[in-house]
C-alpha cells in the first residue's frame, strides 16, 4: 500500500509537473496565438484595407469597363459601317475597273484605227504628191506648149500680115504701072515698105514695159498694137503708150515671154 501510495504521490508530482509544464507551455502558445491572432487581425484589417480599394478600384474598372464596352460597340458599329462602305467601294472599284478596261479596249481600237488612218493618209498625201508633181508638170507643160502656140500665133500674125503688105503692094504696083503713075508710099522699085528696123532703147521684162527708139516716120499712135519680129522669128506683141520724137515706150501684151531675149540695143524689126 505505501509503494501504491508512493507510486500514486510520484505520480501526482509527476502529473503536476506536467500539469505545470503543460500549463507553462499552453501559456507560451497562447501567447504566441495571441501575438498570431494580432498580426493576422492587423493583416485582416489591411487586407480589408486592400479589399475595400481593390473593391473600389474593381468598380472603377468595371465602370471603364462598361464605357469601353459602349465604345467598343461604337467602334463596331462605326467598322460595320466602314465595311459596307468598303464593300460598295470594291464593288464600285469593280464596276470601274470593268469600265476602265473597256475604255482601255476602246482606246486600243481607237489607236489601231488612228494608226491605220495615218497609214492611209499618208499614203494619200504620197499619191497627192505624186498627182500634184503630174499636175505642176502638165500646168508647166501647158504653159510651154500655150507659150509656144503664142509664138506661133504671133508668128502666124505676122506673116500674115507681111503676106498682106506683100500683096497690097503688088496690087498697088500693078495698078501705079497700069495708069503710069507712081505712090510715095511705095519703096524703091515699087514695092511697099514692111517692117521698119530700130534699136531698144530700154527694156524691164518683168515690169512688162519696153522702149523703142523711133523718129517722127515711124508714125506711132498711142493704143497702137505693133509686133516686134527678131531674124525674121516673132519675139513677142507690145501696145505703145506715150510717143516722143525719140522713143516709144510699150506694154509687153502676155504671151510675149520671147522678149526677156532682148537687151538694152537689141536690134528688132518693127511690123504695124
Amino acid at each position: 500500500m505505501k509503494n501504491l501510495s508512493l507510486i500514486l504521490r510520484i505520480l501526482a508530482i509527476v502529473a503536476a509537473i506536467a500539469a505545470t509544464s503543460l500549463y507553462f507551455i499552453s501559456k507560451g502558445k497562447l501567447a504566441e496565438k495571441h501575438d498570431l491572432l494580432t498580426r493576422t487581425q492587423q493583416v485582416l484589417a489591411s487586407t480589408q484595407s486592400t479589399l475595400s480599394e481593390t473593391q473600389k478600384t474593381l468598380e472603377r474598372t468595371e465602370s471603364e469597363l462598361t464605357t469601353e464596352r459602349d465604345k467598343l460597340a461604337r467602334t463596331e458599329n462605326t467598322l460595320d459601317g466602314v465595311r459596307t462602305e468598303l464593300a460598295n467601294a470594291e464593288q464600285e472599284a469593280s464596276r470601274n475597273k470593268r469600265d476602265l478596261d473597256a475604255e482601255r479596249e476602246k482606246t486600243a481600237k481607237l489607236e489601231t484605227t488612228s494608226r491605220q488612218l495615218r497609214t492611209d493618209l499618208s499614203e494619200a498625201l504620197d499619191e497627192l504628191t505624186v498627182v500634184k508633181r503630174g499636175e505642176n508638170q502638165l500646168n508647166q507643160k501647158i504653159a510651154e506648149l500655150e507659150q509656144a502656140n503664142s509664138e506661133l500665133k504671133f508668128d502666124l500674125e505676122a506673116k500674115s500680115a507681111i503676106a498682106d503688105s506683100i500683096l497690097a503692094g503688088r496690087d498697088s504696083a500693078t495698078a501705079g504701072a497700069g495708069t503710069g503713075s507712081g505712090s510715095s508710099s511705095q519703096g524703091p522699085g515699087g514695092s511697099r515698105q514692111l517692117l521698119i528696123e530700130t534699136t531698144i532703147n530700154s527694156i524691164s521684162a518683168g515690169d512688162g514695159l519696153i522702149a523703142l527708139n523711133t523718129t517722127p516716120e515711124f508714125q506711132f499712135t498711142m493704143g497702137q498694137t505693133i509686133i516686134l519680129l527678131q531674124s525674121d522669128k516673132t519675139v513677142g506683141k507690145v501696145q505703145v503708150q506715150s510717143v516722143t520724137d525719140d522713143y516709144a515706150v510699150a506694154n509687153i501684151l502676155p504671151g510675149s515671154s520671147a522678149t526677156r531675149r532682148l537687151t538694152y540695143g537689141s536690134t528688132v524689126q518693127i511690123l504695124n
